[in-house]
C-alpha cells in the first residue's frame, strides 16, 4: 500500500507539471478454491489479503476503479486519476463568491472537538 501511495504522489506531481496521466493497472495475487455443489465439483477465485487491502484503501480514498480484486486485477483511468486530483472548489449560491476554505486538518480537529464535547454532554455523572 506504501508503494501504491507514493505512484500516487508521484503522479500528482507530474498532473501538478501539466503532464498527461497514464493508465494504472494492479494485479494482485489470487488463490483458487474448490468447493462440492450438488451439481459437481466448483472452482472459484478468491481475493488475498493485499487486494482486499488495496481495493478498501482506494474506496476510503474516493478513487474510481475498474475490476475486481478477486479476478487479481485493478485498472485506474488517467482521466479518474485527474478528477480525483482536481479541487473541490465550492460556490456559494446566492453571491457567487468562493467560499471559505477549510483545511482538512482544521476540518478535522474541528469535528474531533464536537465528538469530544458530545461524549462529554452526554456522560454526566451528577
Amino acid at each position: 500500500m506504501v508503494y501504491l501511495l507514493t505512484i500516487l504522489k508521484g503522479l500528482k506531481h507530474r498532473h501538478a507539471a501539466g503532464a498527461r496521466l497514464p493508465n494504472l493497472t494492479i494485479l494482485f495475487p489470487v488463490k483458487r478454491s474448490k468447493f462440492l455443489s450438488p451439481e459437481s465439483e466448483k472452482r472459484i477465485n478468491v481475493a488475498g489479503r493485499v487486494g482486499c487491502a488495496v481495493s478498501a484503501m482506494l474506496r476510503r480514498l474516493g478513487l474510481h476503479y475498474k475490476g475486481d480484486e478477486s479476478y487479481g486485477k485493478i485498472r485506474i483511468s488517467g482521466i479518474s486519476l485527474r478528477r480525483w486530483f482536481k479541487p473541490k472548489v465550492s460556490f456559494t449560491s446566492y453571491a457567487g463568491k468562493l467560499a471559505d476554505f477549510t483545511s482538512s486538518k482544521s476540518h478535522l480537529a474541528k469535528e474531533i472537538t464536537n465528538q469530544q464535547r458530545n461524549i462529554r454532554s452526554s456522560y454526566r455523572i451528577d
